[in-house]
């Protein structure tokens, strides 16, 4: 160490700052003089200490599971040590219990009365991970197509669909479904995963092309068209 120490702020004696240690809570040019115990002194080099123009930036963690098993689970979430909080969800406490998927950010303070705000914000996704599904978005009138989504262990999925009828599959991740009627239409399937936490409704848009033509038991067979005078 030195003899003493002697701190300056812009070239201007800080009279009571003598100590190895400087803390500061002001923005300015800082410098400090020292005394080797030969008596030398020297001048250190200038660090400059910048006032706070804006707010810090920090991110939510999970404390454990991260995705939320809907309907009855839960996922709590830690904003870090701070001196306050304040969720968008109106809670004021370092950590909080979530059960509704969504976006969740929180507004502190540190305990030098910085302001910091969460960036990203966390984001609470369904623990059940359903792919679209895949298949003939352009079927034929009477035809049918097999649809499905990416399998999980475990797993039931329960479809649903209007102006068709599901021939085999249902509760698989796999459907067989003949297409009855012409026209636009959507069918959906939900899945459960093996500890009964339910996925988000998956759906698909598909446009029918009309056909005159209907196979019944294996035979085809025309069906009579006729213009506004029955012709």
């Amino acid at each position: 160490g030195f003899s003493s120490y002697q701190w300056y702020n812009n070239g201007t004696i800080m009279l009571s700052s003598t100590s190895q240690t400087l803390v500061v809570s002001t923005s300015g040019n800082y410098s400090v003089e020292v005394t080797y115990p030969t008596g030398c002194a020297a001048v250190s080099n200038t660090i400059t200490i910048y006032a706070a123009t804006g707010q810090f930036y920090f991110f939510i963690n999970a404390i454990g599971e991260d995705s939320l098993c809907v309907p009855n689970g839960q996922v709590v979430l830690d904003a870090g040590n701070h001196s306050s909080y304040s969720w968008n969800t109106g809670e004021t406490t370092q950590q909080i219990i979530v059960n509704s998927l969504g976006s969740y950010h929180v507004n502190v303070m540190d305990g030098n009365g910085c302001p910091g705000v969460s960036n990203p914000p966390f984001t609470v996704a369904n623990i059940v991970n359903t792919s679209a599904i895949t298949g003939s978005t352009n079927p034929t009138q009477y035809t049918t197509q097999t649809y499905y989504v990416n399998p999980s262990p475990g797993s039931t999925y329960d479809w649903n669909v209007i102006g068709a009828t599901i021939q085999s599959g249902m509760g698989t991740n796999t459907v067989d479904i003949l297409w009855n009627n012409s026209g636009m239409f959507s069918f959906s399937v939900i899945e459960t995963n093996i500890n009964g936490c339910v996925g988000e409704e998956v759906s698909l848009l598909v446009n029918v092309i009309f056909s005159s033509v209907e196979n019944v038991n294996n035979t085809r067979k025309l069906t009579k068209i006729t213009d506004i005078l029955g012709r």
